[in-house]
């Protein structure tokens, strides 16, 4: 079954309504269908696109409708974390599981819906952000994954931070350091990361901060039994970029047991390649490669 019908929805921050035209146009070039109902703002919530209530009936109906086939988050910001307690899970148990696509502050989702009903997610571009076709070959990857339909596979460039490091297999579980780190210890985290290679990515959080966020992986037994980590972009890190990596690196490094790789090929960039939540995934030969035959992995 391909994906070809969309519903873009906006559980966080506000679409760009100058991006998300764009981006509906090059969908509907490329042959989808797509829906979206623009959030009702409420100035009470001035960092999310509309009150919380409003944003969970809107993902509600999105999830749960039989007039799309998957789910585009418009774009992320702030505000997903405050739909956790209002979404109605055993409703969304009861529903066919459909693919949710987003990054950023949406994989608070990615990681609800993995810990609570089992169901994998899409970290991947947003038709609402700046981002969403600046260079085109992610958008290309995610155009064909959504065409052709599960089994999804595809691969991103790693390389290790030691050049010996040995490879890795295991299920694939990550996005946004500083949103998940905030789920850690809830019912929207999963029990345990056993068996998982881990990926992170961040913007705007210096060297310091990041290392702050990671202790608490780390404290909490969070890292307990990952097989390996895959760092992607810290964008915004501070001045000298270049050497704040490095430092955010070297602070990762020092805190685990398992081998540690980086990439250029996801985060709050462009090209952000595809990588699917609670898929299976090998790292070997500079690539991190990943298959995912069911939305419910682990269900």
């Amino acid at each position: 079954m391909s994906f070809n019908r969309i519903r873009i929805v906006e559980p966080a921050g506000s679409a760009h309504p100058e991006s998300l035209a764009r981006s509906v146009a090059m969908l509907t070039d490329a042959g989808f269908s797509t829906l979206h109902v623009p959030a009702k703002h409420d100035t009470r919530t001035p960092m999310s696109a509309a009150s919380d209530a409003e944003r969970t009936r809107a993902l509600m109906q999105a999830l749960t409708e039989s007039s799309s086939d998957v789910v585009m988050a418009a774009r992320g910001g702030y505000g997903a974390s405050s739909l956790l307690e209002r979404i109605d899970w055993d409703l969304l148990r009861a529903s066919e599981p459909k693919p949710l696509i987003g990054f950023s502050d949406i994989c608070v989702l990615h990681s609800a819906m993995l810990a609570t009903l089992g169901r994998a997610g899409l970290h991947a571009p947003m038709p609402g952000s700046a981002l969403y076709g600046q260079n085109n070959d992610d958008i290309v990857v995610l155009q064909d994954l959504l065409r052709q339909g599960l089994p999804w596979s595809s691969a991103i460039d790693v390389a290790g931070v030691d050049p010996q490091q040995p490879e890795a297999s295991g299920w694939l579980f990550g996005g946004n350091l500083a949103a998940l780190t905030n789920l850690i210890g809830t019912p929207w985290f999963p029990s345990s990361l056993h068996g998982a290679i881990v990926f992170l990515e961040d913007i705007g959080e210096h060297a310091g901060r990041i290392g702050r966020y990671f202790s608490q992986w780390c404290l909490s037994g969070a890292m307990d039994g990952v097989v390996a980590l895959v760092l992607g972009e810290f964008v915004d890190a501070g001045e000298g970029n270049s050497g704040q990596r490095q430092r955010i690196v070297d602070e990762i490094v020092r805190r685990v047991d398992c081998p540690v790789f980086e990439s250029g090929s996801f985060g709050h960039i462009s090209p952000n390649y595809p990588i699917a939540i609670g898929a299976s995934a090998s790292i070997s030969n500079g690539k991190l490669r990943w298959r995912l035959d069911s939305m419910t992995p682990f269900a």
